[in-house]
């Protein structure tokens, strides 16, 4: 990731939707579909990486839940919730042209370039996968985990997935991997 720069806080409801159809703006532009259960969990992992790569801080201040299809953002879920499992469809969510409501969006809540980068990276590391790939893959990582401890694999909760446990779980996987990396050169 590129030096930090200013830290972008988005605190309010509204700002955390308008990063959501940042999103999925970004997928549409590129010809790519989206489903809400898809942009629930890429909106949890640019949180996560974001979590890792700004010393834990985060991005937005809606924490995720651990529900039965993974981490989710109550406020994004009701925002799409019209779709079902669905893809979101641009006309939908109020949008005339790509290029300009995404540039205005991103301007909107003032994200910086480290952040554009961020959000790139992880749509591309994890953009392409199902959703039910991305539900099995939270599934296998210990902060959905650790959050449902206790619970029945069908039963609902609102248990948070702490940040704490995000940055920890996703740095580990990041030393790793750099760890790989460098015992091949």
């Amino acid at each position: 990731m590129p030096s930090q720069s200013p830290i972008t806080l988005l605190t309010d409801k509204s700002e955390i939707l308008d990063l959501s159809k940042y999103v999925v703006l970004f997928f549409l532009k590129s010809g790519s579909n989206i489903t809400n259960l898809t942009l629930q969990k890429i909106m949890y992992y640019i949180q996560a990486w974001r979590l890792v790569y700004f010393d834990g801080n985060p991005l937005f201040m809606e924490q995720p839940q651990a529900w039965i299809n993974g981490p989710a953002y109550p406020s994004i879920y009701r925002k799409f919730k019209s779709f079902g499992s669905d893809n979101i469809e641009f006309r939908e969510i109020g949008f005339s042209k790509f290029e300009i409501e995404s540039e205005k969006i991103k301007d909107e809540i003032q994200l910086n370039n480290n952040d554009v980068d961020l959000i790139r990276s992880v749509i591309l590391a994890y953009g392409k996968m199902s959703p039910f790939e991305l539900v099995y893959l939270t599934h296998s990582e210990k902060p959905w985990l650790e959050a449902r401890e206790g619970l029945s694999p069908v039963e609902s909760s609102t248990k948070l997935i702490s940040w704490d446990s995000m940055k920890e779980y996703y740095g580990a996987k990041l030393k790793k991997t750099k760890q790989k990396i460098d015992s091949k050169r």
